[in-house]
């Protein structure tokens, strides 16, 4: 998408097709951005995950710890106005732009040890995630005190490591149906988008650590029932 974009920026005159834009973190907050492009959300709404996490686990969850950047403030604001809602309470823990490992683990800190949150939302942002930061603060600071994990990739769910507890994700194949919808509807549209707005998923799946849950938290009876996948 950025190259896209650049390619756009560089011919201001030149006319481009429409765009359908899948699978980009935080597609609302970008999309402006481009010229003649719609899509689909690609994060579920967080507060979704925090609901799924409460429902299957025996711990309490009604506090929930994010650590972000200031340009996913918006964001976390949404979310903390949905989380609301369900009498859930989202405290952030903001960090600078490009943070150093020991802000990161400063700020996941504060949340664990000072606020005592149920639970942590972690962003798909690369810049609190990549690098050393997953091995040399996030798995050791909750190795130190665990709390339920909510995730918005698979990936970040591996019984071998243990860190995402719950992950919340879109359907990939009902996915490409809702991208098929959208490009039909398009053509009989002569190929102009007159609502550029994004689409949230219609269909979620929840990928869980189950030995995670077992060994720290408990599960409510039931709970994998309620669950797409339980990894062991």
């Amino acid at each position: 998408m950025r190259l896209y974009r650049k390619l756009q920026l560089d011919a201001p005159g030149r006319t481009f097709p429409p765009a359908v834009v899948l699978m980009t973190s935080f597609l609302e907050q970008v999309i402006g951005s481009l010229r003649d492009a719609t899509g689909i959300a690609y994060e579920v709404p967080a507060v979704t995950g925090f609901v799924a996490v409460r429902e299957i686990v025996k711990k309490p969850v009604h506090k929930v710890g994010v650590v972000y950047r200031g340009v996913f403030a918006d964001v976390v604001a949404r979310q903390t106005q949905l989380a609301a809602v369900e009498k859930l309470t989202i405290v952030g823990a903001p960090v600078a732009d490009e943070p150093s490992l020991n802000a990161i683990d400063d700020a996941l800190y504060g949340l664990v040890h000072d606020q005592q949150v149920d639970a942590l939302w972690v962003l798909n942002d690369n810049l609190l995630l990549g690098g050393d930061a997953l091995t040399q603060v996030w798995l050791p600071r909750l190795k130190d005190k665990p709390v339920p994990v909510v995730v918005g990739v698979s990936n970040l769910v591996n019984p071998d490591v243990h860190f995402g507890t719950l992950a919340m994700l879109p359907d990939h194949e009902r996915l490409g149906s809702q991208a098929a919808n959208l490009i039909f509807e398009l053509g009989d549209n002569d190929w102009k988008i007159e609502d550029a707005s994004v689409e949230l998923p219609l269909s979620v799946r929840t990928v869980v650590d189950v030995a995670q849950l077992r060994h720290d938290f408990g599960l409510q009876p039931g709970a994998l029932k309620k669950v797409d996948l339980a990894l062991e």
